[in-house]
């Protein structure tokens, strides 16, 4: 067992709603701990999101840690525990923006959508007040 897995086992909850929305916080309490390890943004997808023409359904706003080698560390794998093998897809250094006032979800600067209630995503655009207020003059 790796020391890192280790730490994740002693220092964060380990059940999948624990786990949920908290990858910005827990990595940051780990690279906080271990400096070496390298802070990332991004996305996770597994095949299961794939349909039978290829295209990707769902992508989840992700933050996660990598060692120098490119070894995935993630203290809150076990959110996505039912999707399966994740795929990790790295923001390329885009920041996190914030979060979706609407649902919580994680947002970076090339997703978010802004609206009078501030921060929203795309889902949550539709069922926001503006939106509907824009749609209804319309």
């Amino acid at each position: 067992m790796s020391k890192y897995t280790e730490y994740m086992l002693e220092t964060f909850p380990q059940g999948l709603y624990e786990q949920w929305n908290k990858c910005k916080e827990f990595c940051a309490k780990m690279h906080r701990d271990f400096p070496e390890l390298i802070l990332k943004t991004g996305y996770v997808y597994s095949y299961k999101n794939i349909d039978n023409y290829g295209d990707l359904h769902k992508q989840y706003p992700h933050v996660w840690l990598e060692t120098k080698e490119g070894e995935i560390v993630d203290p809150t794998v076990k959110q996505f525990g039912l999707l399966g093998e994740l795929h990790y897809v790295d923001s390329k250094g885009k920041p996190f923006r914030g979060s979706c006032n609407g649902c919580g979800q994680l947002l970076f600067t090339d997703h978010p959508k802004y609206d009078a209630e501030g921060l929203i995503c795309g889902k949550c655009k539709w069922t926001s007040p503006a939106t509907q207020r824009e749609s209804s003059s319309v």
